[in-house]
Parts: C-alpha cells; sequence; structure tokens
C-alpha cells in the first residue's frame, strides 16, 4: 500500500515565493453511464465518499465494478497554469496541496458539477479558471470544459498542466500506462510521472518514459501532460475540453473516444499477469485520460477547431523546458 505521500509537496509550494491560499473544502461525487468522479471544489479530482466500494473515496470509478484508479494510496492527482511571461501561477491537488487558487463558485447536480476559481498571488488576480464537469456523447466518458480567462490587465503566455498516477485494478500500483500525443502543437511535454506538481512551472519530469509509449509497464506511474497556449491577450480566453472515463477494455475505451473526437489521451490498464486480468486486452478495467479542442486531428479523423484564444490572437511558442529546474524536487517513491 502507498503511504507518505504528501510529504514531497511542501517543498514544491514555496516555488516564486508562492501565496498559500486557503481551499474551501466542498465536494461533489457525480456519475453518468459507467463513471463515477470525486470533483473538489477546486476542479481537482479525488475527495471522500463513505459510498464508495473501497478506500473510502472517490477519484475516477468503473461503476460497473466499483474500481477507482485514483484514490489507493496517494490521492496524486492535480492540475495547474501559469503565465510563462510573468512566471506567476496557480496549482492545485490533493496530494500536492493548493497554492494561489481562489474558489469562487462551485456548484453541483447528481451529474454535472462547475468549479470557478481564481490565480492570485500577492501581486494580484492572474487567471480564472472554469472546469465544468458534464457527460458525454459516450457513456463511458466524462467531459470537463475548461476555460482561462486572463484577468491580469495584461497578456500572457498560458500553460496549463494537469497529471494523475494511475492505480489499476487488480493488481494496484503496478500497471500499464499509454500516452499519445497526436497532432497538436499545443502539447510541449508527455510523461508518465502521474505524482507531478500542478505547477508547470516546475518543469518536466518523467518515471519511465517520456512522449509516447504504449503499454509502458507494468510500473507504478501515471500521466502528466503540459501545455502551452500562446499569448492571451487581457480579457481573452483559452478553451478546450478534458474527458474522464473507464470502459470494460482496451477496445471499448478506444470506441469511446472516438465517439468525442479526441486528440490526445492516455490509458490506464491492468497488469496481464496479474489473477483477475484479462482475457480481453485491458480487462476487466481500461481507464480513460484524454483532450479535445487543443488544435490536434482526431483520432477518429477529421477537423477539429484548435484551442485559440477567444478574442485574442494566437502566438505560440517554444517547448517550455527551460524552468524545469525552478523548486526542490519531489520524493516520488511510496513506503508499501
Amino acid at each position: 500500500m502507498k503511504v507518505g505521500l504528501y510529504r514531497h509537496l511542501m517543498a514544491s509550494c514555496m516555488l516564486g515565493g508562492a501565496l498559500m491560499s486557503p481551499l474551501a473544502w466542498g465536494q461533489a461525487v457525480i456519475q453518468s453511464g459507467d463513471v463515477k468522479l470525486g470533483v473538489r471544489t477546486d476542479g481537482a479530482l479525488n475527495v471522500p465518499d463513505p459510498g464508495a466500494l473501497e478506500d473510502g473515496a472517490t477519484g475516477l470509478t468503473y461503476v460497473l465494478n466499483g474500481r477507482d484508479a485514483l484514490t489507493p494510496g496517494c490521492w496524486c492527482e492535480a492540475w495547474g497554469v501559469a503565465d510563462a511571461v510573468s512566471s506567476r501561477f496557480g496549482s492545485t491537488g490533493a496530494a500536492t496541496g493548493t497554492q494561489n487558487i481562489v474558489v469562487d463558485s462551485f456548484t453541483s447536480t447528481a451529474s454535472t458539477a462547475t468549479s470557478v476559481v481564481r490565480v492570485a498571488d500577492a501581486t494580484g488576480n492572474l487567471f480564472r479558471v472554469t472546469h465544468a464537469f458534464a457527460p458525454s456523447a459516450s457513456g463511458s466518458l466524462y467531459r470537463v470544459d475548461v476555460t482561462i480567462e486572463n484577468i491580469s490587465g495584461a497578456a500572457t503566455t498560458v500553460l496549463y498542466r494537469r497529471a494523475m498516477d494511475w492505480d489499476v485494478y487488480p493488481n494496484r500500483f503496478n500497471e500499464l500506462t499509454t500516452v499519445q500525443a497526436g497532432t497538436s502543437p499545443n502539447i510541449t511535454f508527455t510523461s508518465d510521472d502521474g505524482f507531478a506538481n500542478g505547477n508547470p512551472l516546475s518543469g518536466p519530469s518523467s518515471i519511465l518514459f517520456t512522449g509516447n509509449a504504449v503499454d509502458s509497464g507494468p510500473a507504478d506511474h501515471g500521466t502528466l501532460f503540459d501545455f502551452n497556449f500562446g499569448s492571451v491577450a487581457p480579457g481573452a480566453q483559452v478553451k478546450f475540453t478534458i474527458f474522464y472515463g473507464a470502459a470494460a477494455n482496451q477496445q471499448a475505451a478506444m470506441t469511446a473516444l472516438g465517439a468525442v473526437g479526441a486528440e490526445a489521451y492516455s490509458l490506464g490498464k491492468p497488469n496481464p499477469a496479474a489473477p483477475g486480468a484479462g482475457p480481453e486486452d485491458g480487462a476487466p478495467n481500461t481507464y480513460i485520460f484524454a483532450f479535445a479542442g487543443i488544435g490536434g486531428t482526431p483520432i477518429a479523423g477529421g477537423g477539429s477547431v484548435a484551442a485559440v484564444p477567444v478574442g485574442g490572437p494566437m502566438m505560440l511558442v517554444s517547448l517550455f523546458l527551460a524552468m524545469g529546474a525552478a523548486g526542490s524536487s519531489m520524493l516520488r517513491r511510496r513506503q508499501r
């Protein structure tokens, strides 16, 4: 069992003199089709849930067998947004802590949730970020419509990061990870470091691979996506969509991704040698993390609307890796 992971977060919390802001500890457990999510008020996943089959928590659960792929062990799932021009940022996650994030509102129903936060530090407001969770065109996927609005009063270069640690039943902490970044020019880095801090300025990191991989492992790892959406004028927005889901096997997962026009994705699959896995590839549960509206080509073919700033010009910039040395490195290894 994984324990003690929360300690690696405090080392990164003070990056750039970060303002530690309080988090309203509300939550929602929402369900649609074969997927249940535990949503925090700040838009991250993983919340306590007394009704859960195991661990007393829900992150990303496959409803048909009740198994969750995020909450076993550490609750390692995080997101963050930053301005590459000013090096200001905000990030949050159940395991990594909350930095420069102020929750403005949170609403939910049985199947939807909407989080609106401000990224704000001692300098003032930077971004308003909305994560709107709702059922998708596939019963195997939830969609999350993300809006990042520049409220700083100056031009910004928007960076976004999302990371998660796969812990896939039936052999937790020893799964297969696939990452396919697709063709989007806005993806600047991918790897299997699901323990990463959500701060996009904390630099690239990996466990077994960077870039794309198919069925890497088995190992205790996950997924990290970094984005650079370019220059965003004051008052302008960036919009794109995240998908979270689960299916009975890999084939069903890929069918779901095609149905929603996903452009980049990760799969978390069980170790095929584990008792209870198979016989189909990815059975009894394949978990899904994906993006659309990011300027890439959908995996099922066809066109796509690029994730360009609404009301402002798009200026693609080079891969943002130079700032990787900022802050303290995180402890990822876990005691079993």
